[in-house]
């Protein structure tokens, strides 16, 4: 049976306000119990491996709950919708369209401080834990090993592989395997959770950066290049960070985990043809902004895809990009080469209205 949107709004305000305390409320609780067992030198238990386990479940949860509000929300809101058009009321139809969307805002900055409050509570633990971790290690690292050949010691330090050392006594080798406590130290991410926490601040801005540039319709080489930046810079910082940190670590080391880092968080955006569609949007809106109209129009009509079609992309990229006045004469462009029959003036005033109220929507 389907609610009513007072109705649906009234229950989604209940949930917000509940969703909301518990994005607080279940990561300050979380902090707290890992706290403990940390403080109980519970930090390698099963225990403590539950408690972050428990963490994502919880956030997992909360997430269902405030998608499962949301499609009831949202679906209150359609039928509104409905119900005005049906009576031939667009004011508002725009009206409950951007209700819809700020409503739908309001939950992504929930589980945004969500995620992100989650995330600093499980890397900061999970990096106390590591630091316990080193601690143990450590202590080893300064106890000598005894020679296989005549017993004296062998001053080995942190070993974190197999190696083999040379008795200055006797000359024999004798192999050396890591402490239980080093290969704990080195396993599971334990090192990796200490780089988190150094670079904690920029993980968070490498993640805001990937849904700025994700958020594009039609991203042209300066988003992109944006968002490498910031990648290149969290990625770095994060293997700097870590290189000190892992016995077996240099520079170099350091580097190429930051490059195999690097690629892999590109990767998606990286293809012959995301760039392709980069350059050619870039390009096209390049023109227009310098007034180019004459070689906008020629660039257009070398696509496979039409003029009309790339027309209408680069009219909405520029838009999105802030650049009305940009977008107003590409729309020009569409009318002329999409042989629009409608009066151009009317029409590009409707396109630009629907732009518009596209973006303030998204």
């Amino acid at each position: 049976m389907a609610t009513d949107l007072p109705t649906a709004l009234s229950r989604w305000e209940a949930l917000l306000g509940s969703a909301a305390q518990k994005a607080r409320a279940v990561p300050q609780a979380a902090d707290g119990q890992l706290t403990a067992l940390i403080t109980e030198g519970l930090h390698a238990s099963s225990s403590f491996a539950e408690a972050l386990g428990d963490l994502d479940r919880q956030v997992d949860a909360l997430e269902d709950e405030l998608d499962a509000g949301w499609r009831a929300a949202s679906a209150a809101f359609e039928q509104a919708m409905s119900a005005a058009e049906r009576a031939g009321d667009p004011d508002e139809v725009r009206r409950l369209r951007w209700q819809r969307a700020g409503e739908r805002r309001r939950a992504d900055g929930i589980r945004q401080e969500l995620a992100h409050a989650a995330r600093r509570v499980a890397i900061e633990a999970r990096a106390d834990a590591a630091r316990a971790l080193h601690a143990e290690a450590a202590s080893g690292w300064l106890e000598p090993r005894s020679c296989g050949g005549c017993g004296a010691p062998l001053e080995v330090g942190a070993v974190f592989s197999p190696t083999e050392f040379l008795c200055r006594h006797c000359g024999e080798r004798t192999r050396v395997e890591p402490t239980a406590e080093t290969e704990r130290y080195l396993a599971d991410g334990a090192v990796d959770a200490l780089a988190d926490e150094a670079a904690l601040d920029d993980l968070v801005e490498l993640e805001k950066a990937r849904r700025r540039y994700t958020a594009w319709l039609h991203p042209i080489n300066d988003d992109f290049a944006a968002f490498e930046a910031v990648t290149r810079q969290t990625w770095t910082r994060w293997a700097d960070a870590l290189a000190p940190l892992h016995p077996g670590w240099d520079d170099a080391r350091a580097r190429r985990e930051a490059a195999r880092r690097i690629d892999e968080t590109l990767a998606p955006w990286r293809s012959d043809a995301a760039r392709e569609r980069r350059e050619l949007v870039s390009a096209g809106s390049a023109l227009l902004r310098d007034g180019k109209q004459r070689e906008a129009l020629d660039l257009a009509h070398a696509q496979p895809g039409g003029a009309g079609r790339l027309l209408e992309d680069l009219s909405a990229s520029l838009h999105e990009h802030e650049d009305r006045t940009a977008a107003w004469q590409c729309l020009a462009l569409v009318h002329h080469a999409s042989r629009v029959p409608d009066d151009r003036e009317g029409w590009m005033r409707r396109r630009i209205s629907e732009l518009d109220e596209a973006l303030r929507t998204r």
